[in-house]
């Protein structure tokens, strides 16, 4: 082939998104329940994020999130046990869960929404997952909110199934710092 034919084919092919890797030791994890309608928080002490990202062609893009559930914390022995259990987390049979995304949405502001699916305790709901990209000196780092229904995923069942003590609806808060994947 001609170089000349080379050349524009290369202009036109599309670069790839840059891999980014989480760096542990900067990036949060939190959680909010509701118990009698008073805030609880938790903290997910080990995750995982890697993500293919480019803010300005997210065509090609993905975001990975592992959560190891047995290093969910809310702050006392006795809770953090209850929630490793069958009605809750069910950690000995399901020790992680995974939100995946190969679709990622343009917002304004900096703004993007993953579209995925959230497997928690051997289900999978779709999930829509708003986040802020803000590039820096060390890499990058992402942040937002989204909820989840613990209903969806048969988490707190039995007497805690109908929200009356324990809310339905749990906050889940994020703020990952990101490097390039070497």
């Amino acid at each position: 082939m001609p170089i000349r034919w080379i050349v524009p084919l290369l202009i036109c092919m599309p670069l790839s998104a840059a891999e980014w890797v989480q760096v542990d030791q900067a990036s949060r994890l939190t959680y909010e329940a509701r118990f009698e309608n008073a805030p609880v928080p938790g903290v997910f002490r080990t995750f995982a994020t890697e993500m293919r990202f480019d803010p300005e062609n997210t065509e090609d893009a993905r975001m990975d999130v592992t959560v190891d559930l047995r290093a969910a914390d809310m702050d006392s022995a006795d809770i953090n046990e209850a929630i490793a259990g069958e009605e809750w987390f069910f950690v000995s049979s399901y020790p992680n869960a995974r939100f995946f995304s190969d679709r990622i949405e343009t917002l304004e502001d900096g703004r993007f929404r993953a579209v995925g699916k959230l497997s928690l305790k051997g289900l999978e709901r779709e999930l829509a997952v708003p986040f802020t990209w803000q590039a820096n000196d060390q890499g990058a780092r992402v942040f937002g909110e989204v909820m989840v229904w613990r209903s969806d995923f048969n988490i707190g069942g039995g007497d805690w199934a109908d929200g009356n003590v324990i809310g339905l609806d749990i906050q889940v808060r994020f703020d990952v710092q990101l490097r390039e994947k070497p």
